[in-house]
């Protein structure tokens, strides 16, 4: 089983043709190394679990009647307490919430 650390990421090229050269079967955790020639990955499928989401997260919007165009995103710049950096946040979004708010900033 071959990891997903940087080490074997660079070097994954590498491995795949030492292995294949002396017939030991590889299981990979990126999909991109099958392509290179190893046997099987073990990882997950990024597409999917991002199909995944958007399925269960329009089911949540359903289950409480709500539809696209209806939710607000973002919600924590528009309520700068939830801001972790506080007063002193430098991001554009976090000072105009914090002026429409009447904070100084």
């Amino acid at each position: 089983m071959i990891g997903a650390g940087a080490f074997f990421v660079a070097t994954r090229a590498q491995i795949v043709a030492r292995a294949a050269h002396y017939g030991i079967p590889t299981a990979h955790a990126a999909r991109s190394a099958v392509a290179e020639g190893g046997l099987i990955y073990y990882g997950n499928d990024l597409t999917d679990a991002y199909h995944r989401n958007g399925i269960y997260v329009g089911r949540i919007w359903a289950a409480h009647g709500l539809k696209p165009h209806q939710i607000k995103t973002f919600k924590t710049v528009d309520r700068p307490e939830v801001c972790r950096q506080g007063a002193g946040c430098r991001r554009p979004l976090c000072r105009s919430a914090r002026a429409r708010a009447g904070a100084v900033g």
